[in-house]
């Protein structure tokens, strides 16, 4: 038996296609190839559908079947692992955060990385508290000075 085929498959003639348009099984429309899903199992390499009518196919299989596909990719992805904060070792809730949140915790977190920015952050805030005392002191003794004995 020439070329036998295996079972479920047919036998596909040896078609050389030129096409340029093709009718989309949901609206209907004759469009070009381009507006069509690629499938590569298909002599036409295009899909059944227009991208449009796919489009709103998906959409509609989603919302009909949404508590599903995400409960499917949940398990895909396994239970989530414990996670602390790397500073201060409390457990974290959600998936983003490296640290728990507070100041001191981001302080910490900002030193250890940043050793160079976190020096020179820290130089630049001592001099504004050092101006800002001076200019308090400065307004006292010209108050001071102004006022009648």
């Amino acid at each position: 038996m020439r070329g036998s085929l295996r079972r479920g498959e047919r036998r596909r003639a040896a078609i050389f296609l030129n096409l340029t348009e093709k009718r989309c099984f949901q609206c209907g429309g004759v469009k070009p190839l381009e507006e069509f899903t690629h499938d590569k199992r298909k002599i036409s390499g295009a899909g059944t559908y227009c991208s449009d009518c796919d489009r709103e196919r998906s959409k509609a299989y989603y919302r009909a079947n949404r508590e599903r596909i995400l409960e499917r990719a949940a398990a895909k992805r396994g239970p989530q692992p414990e996670r602390h904060c790397s500073e201060c070792g409390v457990e974290l809730e959600g998936r983003k955060r490296v640290t728990c949140g507070t100041s001191k915790c981001r302080e910490q977190r900002f030193r250890r990385l940043h050793p160079a920015e976190y020096a020179e952050r820290e130089r630049r805030k001592t001099e504004r508290r050092r101006e800002t005392r001076r200019l308090a002191r400065e307004r006292a003794d010209t108050s001071l000075a102004a006022r009648p004995r």
